[in-house]
């Protein structure tokens, strides 16, 4: 069997999670949680980076969701993925 290296081709199927996760589902403590929300509620830039299914999608989801509503918010994405509720 060919690999997607060799033919070119590459499906990936991705779904919206319901299930509600929280920092400590990405191995984060209490202090480090805090400290990310801190940053994040008085606009600090934060660089999400990682590999390919790593769970960067799904953590920007979660910290966005500490930015203050009345925060404006300039979002470029090829794909929608990210849920702002501003």
């Amino acid at each position: 069997m060919n690999s997607a290296s060799e033919t070119g081709l590459s499906v990936s199927i991705r779904m919206q999670r319901e299930a509600p996760l929280s920092f400590s589902d990405f191995g984060l403590t209490k202090m480090e949680a805090d400290f990310l929300v801190e940053k994040i509620s008085t606009g600090a830039n934060i660089v999400i980076s990682g590999g390919t299914s790593s769970g960067k999608t799904t953590l920007a989801n979660l910290l966005v969701k500490h930015i203050p509503l009345e925060k404006r918010i300039f979002l470029i994405e090829d794909t929608r993925e990210l849920n702002i509720p501003h």
